[in-house]
């Protein structure tokens, strides 16, 4: 699978038990996994720990709407067990946890995407065509609050783990 941060293809990499890197060269994505790890330092740490030379990884912006939708899965999840919550994140927080691993990020990219209640209240009362417009519209008009941000972190050339 290729990403279009990456000149070179992902495979499978080794696991949180393994002592080991891959050779020089490596890249790894992390997609859909910080905002709800318990501990988003020890993954970073995790990655860096791994890694030859860049991670991909994604996650949801404070600036977006996924901020209002965390906080209301929090109220929720307080009253109910079986809702998952999940963190928002600064561009900042994400940039000092990998500098704090020895990585600068090179990359950035945003898109705007509607939460996934809202997508599925539209699709299900005006259609998925509709849904998809909406979609765009906001992808279009309101990319400064990307809800979804993609990073690519490098290893510093000085720094070793």
């Amino acid at each position: 699978m290729t990403h279009p941060f990456c000149a070179r293809q992902f495979g499978p990499g080794p696991g949180p038990g393994s002592r080991g890197r891959y050779g020089s060269g490596s890249v790894h994505p992390c997609f859909r996994v910080l905002m709800h790890s318990p501990d988003p330092l020890r993954l970073i740490r995790e990655l860096a720990r791994i890694s030859g030379d860049a991670v991909v990884l994604d996650f949801p912006s404070t600036r977006s709407l996924a901020f209002l939708h965390s906080c209301l899965r929090r109220i929720r999840a307080h009253y109910r067990n079986n809702t998952q919550a999940f963190r928002t994140f600064t561009f900042y927080q994400i940039a000092a946890m990998f500098a704090s691993n020895g990585f600068s990020v090179q990359q950035i990219s945003g898109r705007f995407v509607l939460p996934v209640f809202l997508h599925r209240c539209l699709a299900r009362h005006v259609g998925i065509e509709a849904a998809i417009a909406v979609d765009h519209f906001f992808q279009r008009y309101f990319a400064p609050f990307s809800s979804s941000i993609t990073i690519r972190a490098e290893r510093r050339k000085s720094f070793t783990t």
